[in-house]
């Protein structure tokens, strides 16, 4: 009997600590009018940095770029969900994060989405703004990210929430 607690206890702990890794693809953010390339750049970097934060693995941003001069893919066509999802396969990635920011006004409007590879399939979105005397948009993106990753479905068994 003390046996088979044991056996027991170790399945269930090698379960638990094994957890499946997944691995995300953060697609280049496409722009609107009035928006520069480093503000969509820099949103990029903190949704990466939180992603990390949260305990998600990534693809790193130099084997994105190496596929998208592979592939001859323009940033534009990332904008085309079955694009970037192809940019996901290559990269052998489970799951997409891609997004666009728009500028009206003094206001930014950031959307992040989160794309399952294998299906195409968008399983969560999220849409924010913030004015532009919230120039680094810190507060909004770990939002944005804490929401994208709530469900598990991105983080591994390893992170440190």
């Amino acid at each position: 009997m003390r046996y088979l607690l044991i056996t027991v206890m170790f399945i269930i702990s090698t379960t638990l600590f094994c957890a499946e890794t997944v691995t995300v693809a953060v697609v280049p953010f496409s722009r609107g009018s009035g928006v520069y390339q480093n503000i969509t750049d820099s949103i990029q970097y903190k949704v990466e940095h939180f992603l990390v934060k949260n305990g998600v693995d990534l693809v790193s941003r130099n084997r994105i770029k190496q596929i998208l001069e592979e592939q001859k893919l323009s940033l534009s066509g990332l904008l085309d969900s079955s694009k970037a999802v192809e940019l996901g396969k290559i990269a052998s990635a489970e799951k997409l994060i891609t997004g666009y920011v728009e500028k009206r006004g003094r206001k930014y409007f950031i959307l992040a989405q989160k794309i399952d590879v294998k299906s195409g399939k968008i399983e969560n979105s999220v849409y924010t703004e913030t004015s532009s005397n919230d120039m680094f948009f810190t507060q909004s993106i770990k939002a944005m990210v804490k929401e994208l990753t709530e469900d598990n479905s991105i983080k591994n068994g390893n992170n440190k929430s």
